[in-house]
């Protein structure tokens, strides 16, 4: 069916080496919208983040990339689950973060599930906060 939306969760965990670069891994899960049934997606993989500036007046942009694997599950109604997975190639993520790691970030990922050849988009917009101990 055709997906009309989901709502994912994503977690970063990582290493800050510098005070431009961080390397981790991330991990999304998002429960899925598809027309007339259920479903969630499962994803994580290993990522770097590149903070470009000093902060300027509290504010510090970063642009981030990784790469992953993916996996999505389907439940129609009357119907066994389907599963479907594969490598999540393309991932670029961009922020600006505002005193302490809160701020808005955006995310764009490419991947195709393994044995159907199709390339599938997911675009992630919302909000992020940090802790660096």
């Amino acid at each position: 069916g055709t997906l009309q939306g989901a709502l994912p969760l994503w977690i970063d965990f990582g290493r800050r080496f510098s005070r431009q670069l961080t390397l981790g891994v991330y991990g999304r899960v998002a429960v899925m919208f598809p027309a007339g049934a259920s479903g969630f997606i499962l994803a994580g993989g290993g990522e770097g983040q590149y903070h470009l500036a000093q902060p300027i007046l509290g504010l510090d942009p970063w642009l981030g990339a990784g790469i992953g694997y993916e996996n999505e599950t389907v439940s129609p109604p009357g119907a066994s689950s389907q599963s479907a997975g594969g490598l999540e190639y393309f991932n670029v993520q961009a922020g600006l973060d505002y005193k302490r790691g809160f701020g808005p970030f955006a995310a764009f990922a490419m991947g195709s599930y393994s044995g159907e050849g199709s390339v599938h988009e997911w675009v992630t917009i919302g909000m992020r906060s940090t802790y660096d101990w």
